[in-house]
């Protein structure tokens, strides 16, 4: 499988109002009312900026590249940017993190400025990386194949075909 990267030379990002995307969606930590701050707009970040926003958040996303969803594919970015849009989310592109405070969060926009952001919570969604530490454990067993994530990052569908051809 995978785990959230959480850079630690992002100071800020180990803050109690700090959360990652799994933390989110799966319920361990709900935000209800709350001025939230999602970091990154891959397809995680965007689906759960619109959960936080269903939830009564007022939901901002920001994006260090030139334009929100920038490896999404065509079709799925505008359905889910048209429903941002319906909930009122605000979108921001090149928007570099460089730190998050108790209370607000630090980026440089690309003309260089420094902008602080107020928010209650910040939701870092800068992707996953690999995380295979159960294969140690379980090598000495038969049939013990290593798939998905945790042998090389990509998508849903790429994880479910090294499952199927493993």
């Amino acid at each position: 499988g995978s785990a959230p990267v959480m850079p630690k030379s992002i100071k800020g990002i180990n803050l109690p109002n700090v959360y990652t995307p799994v933390q989110i969606l799966t319920g361990e930590v709900k935000l209800k009312d709350m001025k939230v701050c999602v970091i990154g707009s891959g397809l995680t970040g965007l689906e759960t900026g619109e959960f936080l926003a269903e939830r009564n958040n007022e939901v901002s996303i920001y994006e260090m590249q030139d334009k929100i969803g920038p490896d999404a594919f065509p079709l799925v970015l505008m359905d889910v940017t048209g429903a941002l849009a319906n909930l009122g989310v605000r979108m921001c592109p090149g928007h570099k993190l460089i730190e998050i405070k108790e209370h607000s969060v630090i980026f440089e926009d690309n003309a260089g400025f420094i902008i602080e952001e107020d928010c209650d919570a910040a939701v870092v969604s800068l992707g996953v990386r690999p995380v295979s530490n159960l294969v140690e454990k379980l090598k000495k067993m038969p049939n013990v194949f290593v798939i998905g994530d945790a042998k090389k990052l990509g998508r849903i569908p790429q994880a479910v075909k090294s499952g199927y051809e493993t």
